[in-house]
């Protein structure tokens, strides 16, 4: 994997997967390409309406806070929803023609960053024009760092679940129940303080042993407050998720030669 990636043909074949994928898409889609701008505007509006008189927040910061949560989740969903399904989508291709199989997993995932980065710009503008909140070099960096580790992870987890979705198509099924259950262990619209004031435990499982919300608390601290918080952690999810990546092409490499007889 590591030798063919840097080959021009290999790019060449993951840059036409992408943008395969993308006209499939949203080429007869209404609102094609809009959509990926709007989707995650309306579930922050809705959010946010419900959400600012349930929970009255004092934070200036909290249209920000809301609604880099609100694109981190989504982005968390489609790429991991994505890799899930990755060679059962393109079961035609993989059986006639002959070419590496993680290329299809990794155009799956370059998809949803493309769609992540736009989304990103949309809150750049939000957060400077109506904030006066520009991310700093650190802030920036910080951020880097945490997209590294969610996204090997997510590659890990594609690796994985792509061949388990081929020979038990219940799989992304099963998945999207468990990302609802996710959505609501990451502190999209409410605070960690708020949990470990009332339960240590919960507070524990959602901050530190959910990787969507180590990442989105490092986003958060880096565009935000221009800071590094929790490296430690950051760390030991990185190393992790480095180890889960390599152990997935393991066995992706050993597995996806078989898979031909399960389509």
């Amino acid at each position: 994997m590591l030798k063919t990636a840097f080959r021009q043909n290999t790019w060449d074949l993951i840059n036409q997967f992408v943008k395969t994928e993308f006209k499939l898409k949203y080429n007869n889609s209404v609102l094609g390409f809009v959509w990926v701008l709007v989707k995650p505007l309306v579930i922050f509006l809705i959010l946010f309406f419900v959400m600012s008189r349930v929970f009255p927040s004092t934070s200036e910061f909290f249209p920000l806070y809301l609604l880099l949560g609100t694109i981190i989740s989504g982005h968390f969903n489609e790429a991991t929803s994505a890799g899930v399904n990755a060679l059962l989508n393109k079961q035609g291709l993989i059986l006639k023609v002959n070419f590496p199989r993680y290329i299809v997993v990794i155009s799956a995932l370059l998809l949803p960053v493309i769609n992540f980065l736009i989304n990103l710009s949309i809150y750049f503008v939000i957060s400077i024009t109506f904030f006066q909140k520009i991310p700093g070099v650190i802030g920036l960096a910080w951020f880097l760092v945490g997209y590294i580790m969610i996204f090997m992870l997510m590659l890990g987890f594609a690796l994985f679940t792509s061949i388990w979705n081929v020979r038990l198509r219940d799989i992304s099924s099963i998945w999207e129940l468990v990302l609802q259950l996710i959505f609501w262990l990451t502190p999209v619209f409410y605070s960690v303080e708020v949990i470990e004031k009332k339960a240590t435990f919960a507070a524990f499982l959602i901050s530190d042993l959910n990787p969507v919300t180590v990442f989105l608390q490092a986003a958060r601290s880096g565009f935000l407050y221009n800071r590094i918080d929790e490296p430690e952690l950051m760390l030991i999810w990185l190393v992790g998720a480095s180890i889960f990546a390599f152990l997935g092409y393991l066995y992706f490499r050993k597995n996806v030669k078989k898979i031909a007889e399960d389509f």
